[in-house]
């Protein structure tokens, strides 16, 4: 019960198993404190998901497009300093076929009905 508190606790969580040991060593102390470590750390299921050293087999690629625009990918840069028509944003629409880019204006705070519109 300690291990799974300490291993995911808000602050500092999902340590590796050296880690966690270290910062469980500061205020506790028990035979086999390492194995139970291990246990906890090789069955969390955040740790699975996020870190890859915990994948299994080879990474997939992503497939290759057979037409323009058929496969694109979307990214904003933001935090830009405003512009006269208070634009510090800026929508970056990418056709992976082509590398063709849109580079569109918009608005840090503006909401993804907004967005959908310009996109489309």
């Amino acid at each position: 019960m300690i291990v799974k508190e300490a291993h995911g606790r808000a602050l500092a969580s999902h340590f590796d198993i050296n880690k966690n040991v270290e910062l469980l060593k500061k205020h506790f102390y028990w035979t086999k404190m390492g194995g139970d470590v291990h246990k906890v750390i090789t069955r969390c299921t955040t740790c699975h998901m996020a870190k890859s050293h915990f994948h299994q087999g080879l990474y997939t690629p992503l497939s290759i497009p057979s037409r323009p625009w058929d496969d694109i990918s979307i990214d904003f840069i933001v935090a830009l300093p405003r512009t006269p028509r208070e634009v510090d944003a800026i929508m970056v629409i990418i056709d992976r076929f082509s590398k063709m880019a849109h580079f569109i204006a918009c608005h840090k705070c503006d909401d993804a009905t907004y967005i959908a519109d310009i996109f489309f």
